[in-house]
């Protein structure tokens, strides 16, 4: 088989001749051909068989293309064998100047500049406690025009850029020498080489904990309330003792996410409610989930948390979506200043089943929140009275509805309410919520 039945030589013949490759450049322009191969071997492998057929290449070209392909190959064995073969002589070799050739795509060796930048990261990355990474690379734009210069020139489609090769060899290193993992979906540090500025910069993502808490007691904020003072509005809250974690994981900032809220006076029992936490620029991510947990729950004998996994930002999304139409279960303790009959009873029960709720914003929330009327969904209630003016209920329902002014009607801004449907003032005393679906 000769050079002109070998349409891959013939092409390179023919780049070759122009531009001066490094073997990973070379190799590069047919990237997606062979399983199991690197550039720098496809780029090898090409010089290597062009030096096999050395001899073929003297009998048709002339001697300024082989003078032009010698000087821009930067493989040192075809030059020994075109001057064994008597193809050039070494003082033609020496006119050459080989030394001042530079590939035309990178500039340079490219493997030098993956290995110094991989070399840069590996002493850098070793102060962070992570296990998953991914590698962003930015090429100056005289790389890439000239890189696809080359390529739409001759018509390559099986090539790939410098950027994705860049970005994979460091990948690979770094998964072999650090033993990181790869991650293109949920890292733990994003790894940024710019070759333009030749800088690495770290991008920490946040660490994302999904779990549920509880609030044995009363008086309990969710987020730090601060008054105008400067001083927080209650003693504990479920931000506050969240943001003890900061220092365990050495995070910047902690923010929660959480599927709902209850008021201040609002027990959170059962299950919990879900939440998830967010430590962000968290350093360590490497500390087991049952010692963040354990920490969380030493720090307050009226919260109590349970930690299940990492998560993505894809289920904070999920979390605050499905807060709108989750169910909840409350339990509820209301007063009468009236006697209540059976027949209350009996009709607060009855009305009250799988009933749409129209509610304008309470008046109590209007001032932080916006006037508008939500439709929520009552299930079922079910009442068991304690005395006849004191009562304890069960109120299934959809979230988002606010369960005080379902009770006591919110002078008519919840429609219909307890208070409707008997025709007598009610006062809600205690309210827990017991389950959240």
């Amino acid at each position: 088989m000769s050079v002109n039945e070998t349409p891959i030589l013939q092409r390179m013949i023919e780049v070759l001749r122009v531009y001066p490759l490094c073997d990973r450049c070379l190799g590069r322009l047919y990237a997606r051909k062979g399983l199991g191969l690197n550039n720098k071997l496809r780029g090898c492998a090409i010089k290597t068989l062009l030096t096999m057929y050395a001899r073929d290449l003297a009998n048709f070209l002339n001697k300024d293309t082989i003078i032009n392909i010698a000087r821009n190959i930067m493989f040192e064995p075809f030059i020994e064998t075109i001057i064994k073969l008597g193809i050039l002589d070494e003082e033609e070799v020496k006119q050459l100047n080989m030394s001042n050739v530079k590939c035309y795509v990178c500039g340079g060796n490219l493997d030098e500049i993956i290995n110094h930048y991989y070399n840069v990261i590996s002493s850098e990355i070793r102060k962070y406690d992570v296990r998953k990474f991914h590698v962003g690379v930015k090429i100056p734009n005289d790389i890439l025009k000239r890189e696809e210069e080359l390529i739409r020139r001759y018509k390559f489609e099986y090539a790939e850029s410098i950027k994705n090769e860049i970005k994979r060899e460091i990948g690979k290193m770094i998964t072999t020498m650090l033993n990181l993992e790869v991650d293109f979906e949920d890292p733990h540090i994003v790894i940024l080489v710019d070759l333009e500025k030749d800088r690495v910069s770290f991008e920490l993502k946040p660490l994302l904990i999904k779990g549920r808490y509880l609030k044995i007691g009363r008086n309990i904020a969710q987020s730090k309330w601060i008054t105008r003072l400067g001083k927080p509005r209650t003693d504990i809250s479920i931000a506050g003792v969240l943001e003890t974690l900061c220092s365990i994981v050495q995070a910047k900032e902690l923010k929660i996410h959480v599927a709902g809220r209850e008021d201040l006076d609002v027990r959170m029992l059962g299950t919990g409610r879900p939440l998830i936490v967010e430590l962000k620029h968290a350093r360590k991510r490497l500390i087991p989930l049952r010692t963040i947990e354990d920490h969380v729950n030493k720090q307050s004998e009226f919260i109590q948390f349970k930690l299940d996994s990492e998560t993505t930002r894809k289920d904070v999304t999920k979390l605050k979506i499905e807060a709108k139409y989750q169910k909840k279960i409350y339990r509820a303790l209301f007063a009468s200043f009236q006697p209540l009959t059976k027949d209350d009873i009996r009709l607060i029960e009855e009305k009250m089943r799988n009933t749409k709720i129209k509610q304008r914003t309470p008046l109590r929330v209007l001032h932080r929140r916006k006037d508008i009327v939500r439709v929520k969904t009552v299930y079922r209630v079910k009442c068991n009275p304690i005395t006849e003016n004191l009562i304890e209920s069960l109120i299934e329902c959809q979230g988002g509805l606010y369960v005080k002014e379902l009770i006591e009607g919110d002078e008519g801004r919840t429609n219909p309410s307890f208070s409707s449907i008997i025709g007598k003032k009610l006062k809600c005393i205690e309210l827990d919520v017991l389950a959240v679906y």
